[in-house]
């Protein structure tokens, strides 16, 4: 069984969000888009310990809308994949929770007005109550109690302050491990601890311990008169629970976490939650109904994590039986994530939306296998992208940005790339297919660049029309038409509209077209060429031999991407080719512009805390 749709309304700024999943949950999103928020919000339909206090800042704020007044906040989650042939235990608990799809079981949670109170007149939170409910019923209370004992939600915090955490009782995973075996009632535990009371005896019997316990107890009576205080000063106090407080992880055997490095700690404080979640569904706590299924939650553990290791845990992480959502910033864990479990939060004019992955490539393996391999942890900066400029080389990765520059220096355009937070990545070629289908599925805007490579029956143009007919993009069966008619002008116009750009020849033809010819021969100059191979190359330039000047470059042995990155030094504002300006141009009128009266409380200010919770999972 896994989490499959979450449907979410007017919980501070998730306005309206519907999102399927798939088995697992990779959550997407720059700061303030609504991922500790997407948590929070499954921690108060689902996580049985947490007492959720909600109440005016909790209303979502957009356009202008104010809290309370008739509106609710509302949570639903919905499972699937349910094996009743070997779970057929749980169809007491599960048998009047069906969801109006077959095959999925549905758990519900409303904020509203109290019953007894006109909607329009409830304007305190006394005017409002808090329910859960299962199968889209409100009054199956029960049904929703039964589900939440056999489905757990466990939240693994950011490791923000993990030595706090570590060192507090209250907070520290090794207490909710130590709970769950009752070790205070084990023999050997009161063996150990009955040693420890006779060691801190003798400890008071140390003269200079007396000593010092004699003068705080005289200055403590001169200050506090006619009271009986006694202190002392011991190990513990003569309870087994004192001793269990005594607990902790140490690095080495006598190296404390807060001395070793801060990869080491977070790894141990992140494995301490891990056999945490995987012995919950074996051995219930303090006498609670053991859960079938344990759905695990990360926010952002790749805190003071090294990459390598992010890597391997994560390996292993993914593997777990688990039902898991990890919240990142990490492209190296998006590296070794399945693409099919992707979900990106976005701020938008209207508020947060939600894009998910989980139906990708669901008939075309290979297209997963794809875009699976190409998102090491340099492009996986793409998924948390703005806006993605597609390129065919290692060339325009260094050329474009550098125009975007120039031109914002010159005032032509508003933003640098960077600045739009639009990326340009490389896919190695011409196949731009699975990348186009991936980010269309996500949402994320994008721009293709593409040679036309006019000598061969214009394979640009048709290799623009086969994308726009894959992602069913507006115009392209009028496209289509004109490219049938060859009428290039209008179908190189309609693929542009469509965020598709491609140019007459290759690159290295725009760049002498648009004036680069003598910036090329310096760059050639620079990195070794004598003077007779500069001037065979200016002879190639003026007589627009492209296909010479291309294995020229290629022979230096420094490559194009070299070649290129020389020459981004050199360009300017008046002389970009004309394909490369108007794709930067169209990404960056595609950028999100949030709303001005759309309220998006930042994720990282800390929320009061309920006095009823502590943390506690």
């Amino acid at each position: 069984m896994y989490l499959s749709k979450v449907c979410i309304k007017n919980f501070r700024n998730l306005e309206d969000v519907t999102v399927e999943f798939g088995e697992k949950i990779v959550l997407l999103g720059e700061n303030g888009a609504g991922k500790s928020n997407f948590i929070e919000a499954l921690r108060i339909l689902l996580d049985s310990n947490y007492r959720p206090s909600l109440g005016e800042s909790d209303f979502s704020r957009g356009s202008g809308k104010k809290p309370f007044g008739g509106r609710t906040i509302e949570i639903h989650a919905w499972f699937s994949g349910l094996d009743w042939e070997n779970e057929q235990d749980l169809l007491p608990s599960f048998h009047d929770c069906h969801g109006k799809d077959n095959g999925t079981y549905q758990i519900s949670a409303i904020y509203r007005p109290k019953k007894d109170t006109n909607p329009q007149n409830a304007i305190t939170e006394d005017d409002y109550e808090f329910i859960r409910y299962c199968g889209g019923n409100e009054n199956n209370t029960e049904g929703a109690k039964r589900l939440r004992q056999y489905v757990r939600l466990v939240v693994i915090p950011a490791v923000r302050d993990m030595e706090r955490d570590m060192q507090s009782w209250r907070t520290s995973p090794l207490r909710r491990l130590v709970e769950m075996i009752s070790l205070t009632n084990d023999a050997n535990f009161k063996l150990v601890a009955q040693s420890v009371q006779n060691a801190s005896k003798k400890l008071g019997q140390i003269p200079y311990i007396q000593d010092l316990q004699k003068d705080i107890s005289d200055f403590l009576g001169t200050l506090v008169e006619g009271q009986s205080i006694q202190p002392t000063i011991n190990i513990a106090g003569s309870n087994p629970e004192d001793l269990l407080r005594l607990l902790n992880i140490f690095a080495e055997s006598d190296l404390p976490l807060e001395r070793s490095s801060l990869g080491i700690s977070n790894i141990l404080y992140l494995i301490t939650w891990l056999i945490y979640a995987k012995r919950l569904r074996t051995m219930p706590v303090k006498g609670d109904q053991k859960p079938e299924y344990v759905l695990l939650a990360i926010e952002e553990p790749e805190s003071h994590l090294h990459p390598h290791f992010q890597r391997l845990v994560f390996e292993n992480v993914f593997k777990q039986e688990h039902l898991l959502l990890t919240s990142t910033h990490s492209p190296t864990i998006v590296s070794i994530a399945d693409p099919r479990h992707f979900v990106v939060l976005k701020r938008t004019s209207n508020g947060t939306a939600a894009r998910s992955t989980a139906n990708f490539a669901q008939k075309d393996e290979k297209m997963r296998q794809d875009i699976s391999r190409y998102l090491d942890a340099t492009r996986g900066e793409m998924v948390f992208a703005r806006g993605v400029l597609l390129v065919e080389g290692d060339a325009e990765m260094f050329l474009i940005p550098a125009f975007a520059r120039k031109m914002k220096e010159a005032g032509k355009i508003s933003h640098t790339l960077d600045g739009a937070g639009i990326s340009v990545c490389n896919v190695y070629g011409t196949d731009f297919r699975p990348y186009v289908e991936f980010l269309s599925g996500l949402d994320i805007p994008f721009a293709v660049l593409t040679d036309g490579d006019p000598d061969t029956q214009n394979p640009g143009l048709k290799r623009g029309l086969e994308l726009v007919q894959k992602i069913n993009a507006p115009k392209h069966a009028e496209i289509e038409v004109r490219f049938n008619k060859k009428e290039w002008g209008a179908v190189k116009t309609g693929l542009e509209e469509v965020g598709i750009f491609v140019n007459q020849r290759t690159l290295e033809g725009e760049l002498i077209q648009a004036g680069y010819g003598d910036e090329l021969c310096e760059v050639y100059q620079e990195l070794g060429a004598s003077d007779r191979q500069v001037k065979n190359l200016e002879e190639e330039i003026a007589n627009n031999d492209f296909k010479a000047i291309i294995d020229r470059i290629q022979t230096t042995g420094m490559g194009k991407g070299r070649f290129a990155q020389r020459l981004a030094e050199k360009v300017d504002a008046d002389r970009v080719p004309p394909y490369i300006e108007k794709a930067i141009k169209y990404l960056l009128a595609k950028m999100p512009q949030p709303s001005t009266d759309l309220q998006l409380p930042p994720e990282s200010v800390e929320r009061p805390q309920n006095p009823k919770d502590e943390i506690s999972f």
